[in-house]
C-alpha cells in the first residue's frame, strides 16, 4: 500500500508540483503573455490604467509568483478592453453595476 502511495505522490509531484510539466507550461505561457504586453506598451491605455506599467517592471513580474502574474494579466486585459468600449457602453456598464449592488443585491426594486 505504501508503494502505491509513493508512486501516486511522485506522479502528482511531476504533474502538479512547482517544477511539474503543467506548472512549467503555465509559467512559460504567462511569461510569454507578459512579454507581449510589454511589447505592446502602455501608450494606448487609458490614463487611469497607466499605473500597470509604472508600478510593475518586466523583471519584477517575471520573478513574481503565479498569482501576481495572473492578476496583472487580468488587469491588463481589462484595461485593453476598456479602450475599445464606447463611452455610452462604459457608462451603461457602470450604471448596471451600481444599480445591481444597491437595489437588486438586497432584493429591492429600482424606483
Amino acid at each position: 500500500m505504501l508503494v502505491v502511495w509513493d508512486i501516486w505522490e511522485y506522479c502528482n509531484q511531476l504533474v502538479f508540483g512547482d517544477d511539474g510539466e503543467s506548472q512549467i507550461e503555465e509559467k512559460n505561457r504567462i511569461n510569454i503573455l507578459i512579454h507581449q504586453e510589454f511589447v505592446f506598451g502602455r501608450e494606448h491605455l487609458l490614463e487611469q490604467d497607466q499605473y500597470l506599467f509604472e508600478d510593475y517592471s518586466l523583471n519584477r513580474l517575471l520573478r513574481s509568483d503565479m498569482e501576481l502574474k495572473r492578476a496583472w494579466i487580468a488587469r491588463i486585459n481589462a484595461a485593453r478592453h476598456a479602450i475599445d468600449l464606447p463611452d455610452e457602453v462604459e457608462q451603461t456598464v457602470e450604471k448596471e453595476i451600481i444599480t445591481q449592488l444597491t437595489f437588486h443585491h438586497f432584493g429591492w426594486t429600482n424606483p
